[in-house]
């Protein structure tokens, strides 16, 4: 099942082993109480390690007796401390505070593509297109320069029905602003996701 792209510099998700999955779902239970109860023999937790959060990690957690077999909730994790990604970027912005964000060549765009992603307005998320060729013969993204400890990317985005051609300007501190869009296309495919209600992609699940 398609999910959330997040480019890592060749990282990959992978499967929480037991010990570690039992103490997040204690965590979680006692942290967020307005979630729905977990089951640990349903529930499935995967991990991504981010290249901009040092020993920061991505969590997703999917409870296998929900409703839809594909929801599930996102946090960050470092150091037993959860973070749960809701939507809003004052979340993000108070986690870079607390752990330091390192953003710089290498990194500005892995970060663009997580905070769009877990960006959500009323008429949706913000997903960056990455890796990904389309009939505009345009990668997503790409650093276009770096000037100042500003990072200035171009990149697709989807929103609300449209494949827009964006640019932004991403500051090493973690604040990202969208400098200008073009929409190109309309879009065929219901691209515009919940990041908050979707797995991560089968084929980068490491067992």
């Amino acid at each position: 099942m398609a999910g959330l792209q997040i480019a890592t510099s060749g990282k990959h998700w992978k499967i929480v082993p037991t010990k570690e999955k039992r103490e997040l779902i204690e965590n979680i239970g006692h942290n967020f109480i307005d979630l729905p109860p977990i089951n640990e023999e349903a529930t499935e937790i995967q991990e991504l390690e981010l290249t901009f959060y040092s020993g920061g990690k991505l969590i997703f957690v999917c409870d296998g007796s929900w409703m839809y077999t594909d929801e599930g909730y996102y946090f960050l994790l470092k150091e037993g401390t959860l973070h749960r990604l809701d939507g809003n970027s004052e979340v993000i912005h108070a986690v870079n505070d607390e752990w330091g964000v390192v953003i710089n060549s290498d990194t500005a765009c892995d970060y663009l593509i997580f905070f769009c992603a877990f960006l959500l307005s009323e008429t949706g998320a913000f997903p960056i297109i990455s890796g990904a060729a389309t009939e505009t013969a345009f990668s997503s993204p790409i650093l276009l320069k770096e000037e100042d400890g500003a990072f200035f990317i171009e990149a697709l985005s989807s929103h609300n029905g449209g494949l827009f051609r964006a640019k932004y300007e991403v500051l090493s501190g973690g604040r990202v602003t969208m400098l200008e869009d073009v929409m190109i296309a309309a879009l065929e495919w219901p691209y515009n996701f919940n990041p908050h209600f979707r797995l991560p992609p089968e084929d980068e699940v490491i067992h």
